[in-house]
C-alpha cells in the first residue's frame, strides 16, 4: 500500500523515511547564483540579495547581508572572503547580539556593515579577485550538487533557481518559487 502519513510528514515509498535535513552550508550554496551584472561586476546572489559584488576593473568588493544576517548569508560571505585571504569573524557583544567583523587575521579588522567596501590593494588584483571568487564558488556548488544530487530539498532548490534564472519573464512562477522555500529559517 501507500505511505503512512502521521505527525511530522510521514514516510514515502517502501521503507523510506523523510530525507534528512540538508546542512545550512548545502542550502546556502544551492541557493547561490554567481553572475556578471550590467555594470561589469561579479555578483554573488543568495536568494534575492547580491551579498557580494566585485568590480572587475578596480577590484572593489561590496558586502551586504541585505538585512539578513543569517547562517546562510554568513556561510556564503565567509567562503568568498576565505578565497581572498580574509575572514568573517562572529562574536557577541555584551547584550548578546552577534557582531560580524572582516579581518585578514593580522593588521586589518573592520566591523561588518551592509554596503561596506573593501578595495583591492592594487589594480592588478581586480580581475584576479573576481576570478578567484567565481572559481571557488563554482567548485563549492559542483561539490554540493554532486553530494545532494537525489535529495528532495536540493532538487526543489535547483528547480527554483533554474526558474529564477531562466529569464522567461513569468512573474507568477518567479513569485511562487520565491515563496516556496523556507527550510532553515529563510536566508
Amino acid at each position: 500500500g501507500g505511505g503512512f502519513r502521521g505527525r511530522g510528514g510521514g514516510f514515502r515509498g517502501r521503507g523510506g523515511g523523510r530525507a534528512p535535513k540538508l546542512p545550512v552550508e548545502d542550502v546556502a550554496f544551492l541557493s547561490t547564483v554567481v553572475y556578471t551584472d550590467g555594470e561589469g561586476r561579479l555578483a554573488v546572489r543568495l536568494h534575492n540579495t547580491d551579498v557580494v559584488t566585485i568590480h572587475k576593473t578596480n577590484g572593489e568588493m561590496v558586502l551586504t547581508s541585505g538585512g539578513f544576517k543569517t547562517p546562510q548569508t554568513r556561510v556564503v560571505i565567509t567562503e568568498v572572503l576565505q578565497a581572498l585571504g580574509l575572514q568573517l569573524t562572529v562574536s557577541q557583544d555584551n547584550a548578546g547580539a552577534e557582531r560580524w567583523c572582516v579581518t585578514n587575521g593580522r593588521n586589518f579588522m573592520m566591523p561588518f556593515n551592509d554596503g561596506m567596501k573593501i578595495r583591492a590593494q592594487h589594480s592588478g588584483q581586480a580581475l584576479t579577485r573576481a576570478s578567484i571568487v567565481e572559481q571557488t564558488l563554482l567548485q563549492m556548488q559542483t561539490s554540493v550538487n554532486v553530494r545532494t544530487k537525489d535529495h528532495p530539498t536540493a532538487i526543489r532548490i535547483r528547480e527554483q533557481i533554474a526558474g529564477k534564472t531562466a529569464g522567461d519573464g513569468d512573474a507568477s512562477a518567479l513569485a511562487e518559487a520565491e515563496g516556496t522555500y523556507e527550510e532553515g529559517g529563510g536566508q
